[in-house]
């Protein structure tokens, strides 16, 4: 019964040290190494994109192995023989995680701001990834805040699980000035739709600027809900 690649590690490394310290020494320059086992040798997954999906030239060994189709599940990685050198010294490898691609997620009981607009952070709640994460961005943006962690509900199937990791602080809610700004600039909010911005223009033109919500009440355009979620986001 043929041995598994790892069962077979130790004989390797030890019937080629040699060749392998070659290997590990001529790494350094950046040229691709061929080997007797007649896999491919890169410098580092990093670089391994240079080649954009093209296939290289692959050494005369390799083709007679087989030709090159699905060569790259044969490719061998100067990361990996470091870390299998390192395995078999019996040192300790350590890993650093990607902060930035993998960011680490808080622990239960801890919150975050949602008015905060800062995607990373958003990120670190779990539940939450890049695309959320934006979500959340642009909706705050658009609001000019959130007033509570129920408008994340806003947001077209929105991880419910995730809504306790945010709070929310009406205090940094941006308000609307309903009596300066023009029927476009009103319409961009979220919470007033064209025949509203429409609406609080004509009553300006009619009656003078809005002392407050209370002379929209007897508006068709705005019934109580509306006016309700609305409040909290101008300012006269």
């Amino acid at each position: 019964m043929a041995k598994s690649l790892i069962e077979e590690l130790p004989r390797i490394v030890s019937e080629g040290r040699r060749e392998a310290a070659q290997i590990l020494e001529r790494l350094s320059s950046g040229t691709q190494i061929g080997l007797q086992t007649n896999e491919l040798v890169l410098p580092s997954k990093d670089v391994s994109g240079l080649f954009k999906g093209s296939t290289p030239q692959i050494p005369n060994a390799f083709n007679m192995a087989g030709g090159d189709d699905g060569w790259m599940n044969r490719l061998i990685y100067s990361d990996n023989l470091l870390a299998m050198q390192a395995l078999m010294k019996e040192e300790k490898i350590v890993y650093q995680r990607d902060t930035l691609r993998y960011p680490v997620k808080i622990a239960e009981g801890e919150t975050v701001n949602l008015n905060i607009n800062d995607t990373a952070i958003y990120k670190k709640v779990p539940g939450i990834g890049s695309y959320y994460a934006r979500k959340i961005a642009d909706y705050e943006q658009q609001l000019g805040g959130f007033v509570s962690t129920d408008q994340l509900n806003e947001i077209e199937n929105f991880p419910q699980e995730a809504k306790k990791y945010f709070t929310a602080e009406p205090s940094q809610v941006r308000r609307l000035n309903v009596n300066r700004l023009s029927l476009k600039e009103l319409k961009c909010h979220p919470y007033i739709n064209y025949y509203q911005a429409k609406a609080i223009v004509d009553y300006r033109r009619l009656h003078g600027p809005l002392k407050s919500l209370n002379d929209l009440h007897l508006l068709p355009d705005f019934p109580d809900d509306a006016i309700k979620r609305l409040e909290p986001y101008v300012c006269f």
